[in-house]
């Protein structure tokens, strides 16, 4: 079992009021395997946001920084819970198709 970290390239943006579908893009932590399932999408600090639960990509996303081939990210809605700026880190944990476990640490900031 492996234990894989790593804080994501990009700080996504989200207004008070907004939801949004995020990716998470575990490309560079899978060596070449594909995710299996998602263990948990949870706030690990910052200001209150309301998380839905995760999946794992069932076809290509196109972002900013690229295109997430089918089985590398995992999805889920993210929304602001208050009315209060600032930053927030959301954790990902999610289990590749050998059966190593992979955290990627997502970066947001409320906009007001």
């Amino acid at each position: 079992m492996t234990d894989n970290r790593i804080l994501s390239r990009e700080i996504r943006q989200i207004g008070i009021g907004e939801s949004k579908t995020y990716t998470a893009d575990f490309t560079a932590l899978l060596y070449g395997l594909t995710l299996s399932s998602v263990t948990s999408v949870t706030l690990l600090s910052g200001v209150g946001l309301t998380l839905g639960g995760g999946s794992v990509n069932a076809s290509a996303v196109t972002t900013d920084a690229g295109t997430i081939a089918i089985g590398k990210g995992v999805q889920f809605t993210v929304s602001p819970s208050g009315s209060t700026s600032g930053a927030a880190v959301v954790k990902v944990l999610a289990v590749d198709s050998s059966g190593g476990i992979h955290r990627l640490d997502c970066q947001f900031y409320v906009k007001a």
